[in-house]
């Protein structure tokens, strides 16, 4: 008797049952750390890269232990929440929409057998890692369930990691192998969900901030926009560009051997970087033909929304035709992550120091001419994926509305963080460095003592910094930020932490001393989901350190805070004091390319601005 259709269950019960599994995980996996100085094979990778343009030799252990260590703690915590928000990182009906193509596309007798309930089972199964359930006996078998107990794999959401993917394709060999239809399918489905998950278009940052703070889910400050390719399927003229776009995807078995299938299959997750590179033209046509129903916008969103699912179609059914080839063969298939662990730790760091900073298309407005030198350099970090990067997500989408902001009045260039790594700035030819960092730290290639030393030595020049975020270390400040208060709550997934509770924020005013100018909290800082809710606990309460200027307060009905100084030569606000339109009753533009900060924030940027430059250095851009 067939199971019946899985349904999502992201409720309480299965909540807790998800963290305890995953807590006995993390116990182990820190163990087994500290005693071998490994990573399990079964933790979630932060970052992992399939392309075999990018191949490289570089030495990867330290990268490896920093790496999987962090990663792993990220992951544990966003993805745990996940069981209770899975929706917000990833496609819905979508997924069934790549589902139905793949099953369409399988060769004999594979698409025969999916038909009737079996297909209806399928394009279900096409959902199943989107829950923190426990993996069920009655759907895995004791055989399988052990198997995949032995790796880790305790829950349906732990499909998602790369490593997990990977091996998948062994159990889906075996199943193929063993004529176990039901396991085949329930496996297949798994990998075309895991896949297509990595072009997702709403992990673009840009994306992301306009679904997630300005959404529905957020502030509702913007119109429900058209982002899940499952739209695609509901209308004939979208269909008709969906087929056209599929037909152009190769569906072919290039004969390759089980460690490069792994590898790839692991390395989707930075590859899929590469296909939502598309996000802001997602968001321009989505954001036009939601105001204009425009059918060229419409026809612009169709085409890059089938891309994507085109992505996932491909790489699932060649994932497929290998797996049916292999089982057909006396190849033994086996995944074994250490075996491939140097070649996969070279590809991410060769992804990282070769991607080009370009596919965060934002920052394309902002780039410098060759041979152009900015007066004030904002920098951005393009090196990472989803919410992981030296800087947030948040950050990558900011450095795009300051700069935007700023060159209505400066010299005003975005500059690659590797290169201020390598290099830094010339402090004579760019006087200000701007950076915003609601979160910053360790990130593959991207070394925090790499960073803080460049920024020493700019400052020791005689460069001034613009820091928004967590407050600045101390090669900025030039000594310990003294007297600085924290409010003790724990943030959390969507729980931004402000220095007063969420109640009290909205009955407070940000304001810009000495200019006569206050903003009440007009829009709450928080939503359902999301990367992008980044708070700030920081405060001052009361005299501030000798030497330092007030220069933001947050008056709240019991107190006056302090959150932003200017010191000698640097500038700090937490986030939340530009944050667009929670100070302010505005509303964003949706095309990418004109977005900037708010009155409020462009207010407290000017002043920031005056603070660093006497007039003798300001320049207006040319």
């Amino acid at each position: 008797m067939r199971p019946p259709l899985v349904k999502r269950r992201e409720n309480f019960y299965n909540f807790i049952i998800w963290i305890a599994c995953y807590g006995r995980i993390l116990l182990f996996t820190g163990e087994h750390h500290a005693k071998t100085g490994r990573t399990p094979p079964w933790i979630p990778e932060g970052g992992d890269l399939g392309i075999d343009a990018l191949e490289g030799n570089m030495p990867a252990k330290d990268f490896w232990r920093e790496k999987m260590k962090r990663i792993f703690l990220t992951g544990f915590f966003i993805t745990t929440l996940l069981t209770t928000a899975s929706w917000a990182w990833a496609w819905g009906t979508g997924h069934q929409t790549v589902g139905r193509a793949v099953a369409e596309r399988l060769p004999s007798p594979w698409k025969e057998k999916l038909t009737g309930e079996t297909l209806q089972q399928f394009l279900a199964d096409n959902s199943y890692p989107d829950s923190g359930s426990p993996l069920e006996l009655e759907r895995w078998g004791e055989t399988y369930l052990r198997l995949l107990n032995e790796r880790g794999i305790t829950t349906r959401f732990a499909f998602h990691s790369a490593p997990n993917r990977a091996f998948a394709l062994e159990l889906l060999v075996r199943a193929i192998r063993e004529k176990d239809d039901e396991r085949v399918f329930l496996l297949l489905a798994i990998l075309s969900h895991s896949i297509a998950d990595q072009v997702a278009c709403n992990h673009d940052p840009v994306v992301h901030l306009a679904t997630y703070a300005w959404g529905a889910e957020g502030m509702g400050v913007v119109p429900q926009l058209i982002l899940d390719v499952g739209w695609l399927e509901k209308q004939e003229d979208t269909r008709q560009i969906l087929e056209t776009e599929l037909a152009k995807h190769s569906l072919t078995d290039d004969g390759a051997d089980p460690e490069t299938l792994f590898l790839r299959l692991m390395g989707y997750e930075w590859e899929g970087t590469e296909g939502i590179r598309v996000g802001c033209d997602i968001l321009e046509s989505a954001a036009e033909f939601a105001e204009t129903q425009n059918l060229a916008a419409k026809q612009t969103l169709a085409k890059n929304l089938s891309y994507l699912a085109a992505w996932g179609v491909e790489r699932t059914v060649q994932t497929f035709l290998a797996a049916v080839r292999l089982a057909k063969s006396d190849a033994v298939v086996e995944f074994h992550p250490d075996a491939i662990q140097d070649t996969y730790v070279a590809r991410v760091e060769n992804f990282q120091r070769y991607r080009p900073i370009t596919f965060d298309a934002c920052v394309v407005p902002f780039l410098p001419r060759p041979g152009e030198v900015p007066q004030v350099a904002v920098l951005h970090d393009s090196t990472g994926r989803f919410n992981e990067s030296f800087f947030s997500s948040l950050d990558r989408v900011l450095t795009c509305l300051l700069a935007a902001t700023l060159r209505e009045t400066y010299d005003v260039g975005i500059v690659d963080l590797r290169t201020f790594h390598a290099q830094g700035l010339d402090a004579s030819q760019t006087p200000v460095v701007v950076v915003s960092a609601a979160r910053w730290g360790n990130y593959g290639i991207l070394k925090k003592d790499d960073f803080l030393k460049q920024l020493k030595a700019y400052v020791k020049a005689g460069g001034k910094v613009l820091w928004i975020g967590a407050p600045p270390p101390e090669e900025v400040t030039g000594k310990p930020l003294s007297g600085l208060r924290f409010n003790p709550e724990k943030p959390g997934y969507c729980k931004p932490v402000y220095p007063v509770s969420m109640d009290a924020l909205m009955q407070s005013r940000m304001t810009l001393v000495g200019t006569g100018q206050s903003w009440p909290f007009v829009r709450k800082p928080v939503g359902k989901a999301g990367w992008i809710w980044y708070g700030g606990a920081a405060y001052w309460q009361g005299e501030i350190p000798s030497g330092l200027r007030p220069l933001v307060t947050l008056d709240s009905p019991d107190s006056q805070r302090t959150v932003g100084v200017s010191g000698d030569g640097w500038v700090w606000m937490p986030t939340y004091a530009v944050f667009p339109y929670v100070l302010t009753a505005e509303k964003p533009t949706l095309y990418p390319w004109e977005g900037k900060l708010d009155s409020a924030g462009r207010a407290m940027l000017e002043k920031a601005m005056r603070d660093l430059l006497p007039a003798d250095l300001t320049r207006v851009k040319k």
